[in-house]
């Protein structure tokens, strides 16, 4: 009973909280990254991971699948799971969840050897949005406008690539870039992507797309050799002012951890759009230059705080938001923008202020040091 209780505490007090060349978003033209982080996929850390799983209302997941590398765990009844310790690539470490009825999830952070980091994940249900003939090929729409339009004869069956004919399930959800405390919860990885010159950028999302195809008998399906779907992006109108002409669009890569740039979206109007030569998850991204952040949050008695939530912003837009927990030991390591200015602030459990910190990031990584937080002081 002990032991679920220092479960049962972090998840109420935190739950009350709520490329080598890149294109210019106003002016249009190229502009190279000073300093390019090539990522490294190859060397492994050793370092431990720990959170929650909730559903799309917040309650808690139980038995659902979270695998970190090599190793395999489950969710308790409160939605907790811990890995103490796995290997990650250096750059990007992540975890895989996964449960019966909902979309794979997925979270991605920078691992620290020996350390231990705190995530949470929301988990979105995969319901059907419509069906398509697959040799007459059509089109199926979201409750929020997004659409996928598979031509004639163009699916085939992922796991031996055959041709196939009959009905097609499309279950669609679109990740709204205007609600990004949201969107922070349930999107896979941590908007961070590789560009097409290899190298690692934050990413900042204009609207993002999770599509999985199944067949008559449950059998998942995959766009055709040589074909290629289309996918409608709705545009907030907050963002329409804001959203470029011209956007890449970015994969998530399920076996990285990352985003990978990959094609293009053009905007018409109110939405982006753009073709598409096999289905995972979709994004709509300009990418940054970046660099690290860390910090340790301690309260007044100098004791680490931990799974606390930091709200993060860049930029002036809505969708530049980031939520990052400190560790056990009241650590964050986070990458940010280069060249940014960069609002960090941190809500005790009223939702009230309790520190906030503006600063401009450079070209090279940042390091606030200790930040003496008091989460029981409360504003009037």
């Amino acid at each position: 009973m002990r032991k679920s209780w220092l479960f049962i505490i972090p998840l109420l007090i935190s739950g009350l909280f709520f490329s080598g060349c890149k294109k210019n978003t106003v002016e249009e033209t190229f502009t190279p990254i000073i300093n390019p982080v090539t990522p490294d996929f190859t060397t492994k850390v050793n370092a431990a991971v720990n959170g929650f799983i909730t559903d799309e209302n917040g309650n808690a997941v139980q038995d659902a699948t979270i695998i970190a590398g090599t190793t395999t765990t489950s969710t308790d009844e409160f939605g907790y799971f811990k890995i103490d310790n796995a290997a990650f690539s250096k750059s990007v470490g992540f975890i895989q969840v996964s449960k019966a009825g909902y979309f794979n999830g997925y979270r991605s952070f920078l691992p620290t050897e020996g350390k231990q980091t705190f995530i949470r994940v929301k988990l979105l249900p995969k319901a059907t949005a419509g069906t398509i003939e697959s040799t007459t090929g059509g089109l199926v729409s979201s409750a929020d406008g997004a659409t996928v339009t598979l031509p004639a004869n163009a699916v085939v069956t992922a796991s031996n690539n055959t041709s196939y004919s009959g009905t097609v399930n499309v279950a669609v959800h679109w990740f709204d870039p205007s609600d990004m405390t949201t969107t922070s919860l349930t999107m896979p990885g941590d908007l961070t992507g590789v560009d097409s010159a290899g190298h690692l950028n934050v990413l900042q999302t204009f609207g993002m797309m999770a599509v999985e195809l199944t067949g008559n008998s449950g059998e998942l399906l995959q766009i055709a050799p040589g074909k290629k779907a289309s996918l409608h992006f709705p545009l907030p109108s907050s963002l329409q002012a804001a959203a470029p002409s011209y956007i890449p669009l970015w994969y998530f890569d399920e076996t990285k951890g990352v985003w990978k740039q990959e094609g293009h979206a053009i905007k018409n109007g109110n939405s982006y759009d753009g073709e598409v030569s096999h289905f995972s998850f979709w994004n709509c991204d300009w990418g940054l230059p970046l660099i690290v952040l860390k910090a340790q949050l301690v309260d007044t008695a100098v004791n680490p705080l931990c799974n606390v939530p930091i709200t993060i912003h860049f930029g002036s837009q809505i969708n530049s938001q980031r939520i990052v927990y400190t560790n056990a030991n009241g650590f964050i390591t986070e990458m940010i923008p280069a060249n940014y200015t960069i609002d960090m602030e941190i809500l005790n459990p009223c939702s009230q202020s309790v520190f906030s910190q503006n600063f401009n990031s450079a070209n090279s990584d940042i390091d606030l040091g200790t930040i003496t937080v008091n989460l029981g002081q409360f504003g009037g």
